[in-house]
């Protein structure tokens, strides 16, 4: 509960950008696209978007609050992003 709209909008997003990069390479475009899929980035992005006055903060959002402190650099995550769009890939996997 709670992530439902962020999940489906990823989905989107990946379906979205694959029908497009088909299309532009059918098209023999100059222009591509490509989905970032970075994994865990050592982001203050689940901190931001939580309510301190909110009491569903259970022990499982900690745990995830941990998995981005653990996750990669800001910095790896922008490296891998432009290597990526330089071979033009269209989906961009970032591992550790």
């Amino acid at each position: 509960p709670y992530f439902n709209p962020y999940s489906i909008s990823k989905h989107a997003i990946i379906a979205l950008t694959d029908g497009l990069w088909r299309d532009l390479k059918r098209a023999k475009s100059l222009v591509s696209c490509s989905v970032l899929i970075p994994g865990w980035v050592n982001t203050n992005f689940l901190h931001s978007a939580l309510d301190p006055a909110s009491s569903v903060q259970t022990e499982r959002i900690h745990r995830i609050a941990e998995l981005f402190h653990q996750g990669l650099s800001p910095e790896v995550v922008a490296s891998c992003a432009i290597s990526g769009v330089v071979d033009d890939r269209l989906y961009i996997f970032c591992v550790q």
